[in-house]
C-alpha cells in the first residue's frame, strides 16, 4: 500500500510538472505571438516604430569611425570634430518639443512621416557634404528628426500596446537602438576605405527611414486610437483599437478610458495641475535624463577614444565591437523577458547599483594606472552590460506609461529635451575634462551620478508593471484624490 501511495504521488508530481510546462510553453507562445502582433496592423506598428531608434543607434555607432575620416578628408580641427559629435544631442533636444506638437496636432502617424523625412534628408546632406558647415547642417537636421521621432514613437507604441506586453513593445526601442549602434560599428570596418568610405557610412543611414516612410503609406498602419479618441472620434478609435489588440483587450481598454481629457498645453506641462500629475512628470523627466547622463551617452560616443588611450586603434575598434555585441545579447534578454517578468523598478535598482560599483571600479583602475586588460576593460564592460540589462529598456517604457494620456507626448518631449541638453553639454566638455581630471575623475563623477539616481528611484519611483495607463494615478501619493479632482475639472 505504501508503495502504491508513493507511486500515485510520483504520478501526481509528474502530471503537475507537465501541466506547468504546458502553461509556460503557452505563455511563451502568447508572448511571441503578441510580439509580432495579432494582426497585420499591429505588426506594422511594431516595425515602423523601431526605425527612429535604429537610425539614432546607427548614427551613434557610425560617428565614432566617421569622425576620424572626416578630420582627414575635410581637414577639420579637433574643435570642429567635437562640435559635430556634441551637436547631435542639442538638435535632438530641439526636435523633441517639435515631435510632441506634431503628434498632438497632426496625429502620431503623420508626425512619424515628418520625422522620417528629416532623417532621410539629414543623412543625404551629410553624405554629399563638401565642408564642415554642410556636415553640421546634416547633423542638425538628422538630430531634429531623431528628437521628434523619439517623442512620437514613445507615445504611439505606449498607446497601442496591451498592458500585459507593453514593456516588451516599448522596450523594443532601446533594443533597436543597440542594434543600430552595433551596425554602425560593423560598417565602420566594412566601409573604411580612403576618400568616399565615410560618405557611404552616413548615406546608409537613410535606408531604414525610407523603408518606414513607404510603410506609412499602407492603409493598414493605423493612427493611435487614443489620439483619435482625444479628437472626439470614438467610433473610429474603437474600430482601430480592435484591429490592433483584439476584441477582448479593446473592450477592457475602452472601459478604462472613459471620457478622455483634452490635450494639455505646454503651460500645463511646465506646471501641471494636481499632485500626482506633478509627481509623475518629475519622476518621468528624471528617469529619462538619468538614462543619458549616467555615463552611457558619453562613453558610447567616445568609446574608441577611451580605449585608444591604452591600445592602438585596431585593438580599440575590436574592443568596441565586443562591447556592442555583448550589449545586444543582454538587451535581448532584458527587453523580451525581464522587463515584464521582474518589473521596471527592480531592474532600475539593479542597474543603478551595479553601474555605481562598475564605474567606481573603472575609476580606481584608471587612478591606479592599471593595465587595460583586464582591470580597465572588464569593469567598463560590466557598466555597459548592466545598463542594457535594466535602465536602457526601462527608460523608454517607464516614463511614458506613468504620465497621464493628455500629458504624455509633451511630457516625453520635455524629458527628451532635458536629457539631451545635459548629455550634449557633457559630450562637448568630455575632451576638456580628460585633460583636466583624467578618465579616473570622469568615471568617478559618473559613479556619483548613478548613486544619486539609485537613491531617487528607491524613494520616488513606484512599480508600474501590470497596471493599465488609467491606473497609474493610484501609484503616487494622493493619486486617487487627484484623479477624482481631475475628473471633476474635465466635467
Amino acid at each position: 500500500m505504501a508503495t502504491s501511495a508513493v507511486h500515485s504521488a510520483r504520478k501526481g508530481v509528474e502530471r503537475a510538472s507537465e501541466e506547468a510546462s504546458d502553461t509556460k510553453g503557452f505563455e511563451a507562445l502568447e508572448s511571441a505571438r503578441a510580439l509580432v502582433g495579432s494582426s497585420f496592423p499591429a505588426l506594422c506598428a511594431r516595425v515602423v516604430t523601431s526605425v527612429t531608434a535604429l537610425a539614432e543607434g546607427y548614427d551613434i555607432g557610425c560617428i565614432s569611425g566617421v569622425a576620424v575620416l572626416l578630420r582627414e578628408d575635410l581637414k577639420l580641427t579637433s574643435k570642429q570634430v567635437g562640435v559635430l559629435v556634441g551637436i547631435m544631442n542639442y538638435a535632438v533636444m530641439c526636435g523633441a518639443p517639435l515631435g510632441g506638437m506634431m503628434a498632438d496636432a497632426w496625429g502620431r502617424k503623420k508626425a512619424l512621416a515628418a520625422t522620417y523625412v528629416l532623417l532621410i534628408v539629414g543623412a543625404l546632406i551629410m553624405a554629399a557634404a563638401q565642408s564642415f558647415m554642410h556636415v553640421l547642417l546634416g547633423r542638425v537636421v538628422m538630430g531634429v528628426g531623431v528628437g521628434a521621432g523619439l517623442s512620437v514613437v514613445t507615445s504611439y507604441i505606449t498607446e497601442v500596446s496591451p498592458k500585459r506586453y507593453r514593456g516588451i513593445f516599448v522596450g523594443l526601442e532601446d533594443f533597436f537602438l543597440v542594434i543600430g549602434i552595433s551596425c554602425g560599428y560593423v560598417l565602420n570596418y566594412a566601409l573604411d576605405v580612403p576618400g568616399y568610405g565615410w560618405r557611404y557610412m552616413v548615406g546608409i543611414g537613410a535606408v531604414a527611414p525610407m523603408g518606414a516612410l513607404l510603410m506609412l503609406l499602407l492603409p493598414q498602419l493605423l493612427e493611435s486610437p487614443r489620439w483619435t479618441m482625444l479628437r472626439g472620434q470614438r467610433e473610429q478609435a474603437e474600430e482601430d483599437l480592435r484591429l490592433l489588440v483584439g476584441d477582448d483587450e479593446a473592450r477592457k481598454m475602452l472601459q478604462e478610458w472613459g471620457r478622455p481629457a483634452p490635450l494639455c498645453t505646454w503651460a500645463e506641462v511646465v506646471s501641471p495641475r494636481g499632485t500626482w500629475r506633478r509627481q509623475s512628470l518629475r519622476v518621468a523627466v528624471f528617469i529619462m535624463a538619468l538614462s543619458l547622463i549616467c555615463g552611457i551617452g558619453t562613453t558610447t560616443v567616445y568609446m574608441g577614444t577611451i580605449f585608444a588611450t591604452d591600445v592602438n586603434l585596431h585593438e580599440a575598434a575590436k574592443m568596441t565591437s565586443i562591447v556592442g555585441g555583448l550589449r545586444i545579447v543582454v538587451q535581448t534578454v532584458s527587453s523580451f523577458v525581464l522587463v515584464d517578468l521582474w518589473g521596471r523598478r527592480p531592474l532600475m535598482l539593479v542597474t543603478l547599483a551595479g553601474a555605481t560599483l562598475a564605474l567606481g571600479a573603472t575609476a580606481f583602475a584608471y587612478w591606479a594606472q592599471a593595465a587595460m586588460m583586464p582591470y580597465k576593460f572588464l569593469p567598463f564592460l560590466a557598466f555597459n552590460l548592466v545598463y542594457s540589462f535594466g535602465l536602457g529598456p526601462v527608460s523608454f517604457i517607464y516614463p511614458a506609461e506613468i504620465m497621464p494620456s493628455d500629458l504624455r507626448s509633451k511630457g516625453v518631449s520635455l524629458g527628451t529635451m532635458v536629457g539631451r541638453g545635459l548629455c550634449g553639454t557633457i559630450n562637448i566638455m568630455f575632451p576638456m575634462a580628460m585633460d583636466a581630471i583624467g578618465l579616473a575623475g570622469i568615471f568617478a563623477c559618473f559613479a556619483a551620478v548613478n548613486s544619486v539616481g539609485l537613491a531617487f528611484v528607491f524613494l520616488c519611483a513606484p512599480e508600474s508593471k501590470g497596471h493599465s495607463l488609467e491606473e497609474m494615478h493610484a501609484l503616487f501619493p494622493s493619486g486617487e484624490e487627484q484623479q477624482e479632482d481631475g475628473d471633476k475639472h474635465n466635467a
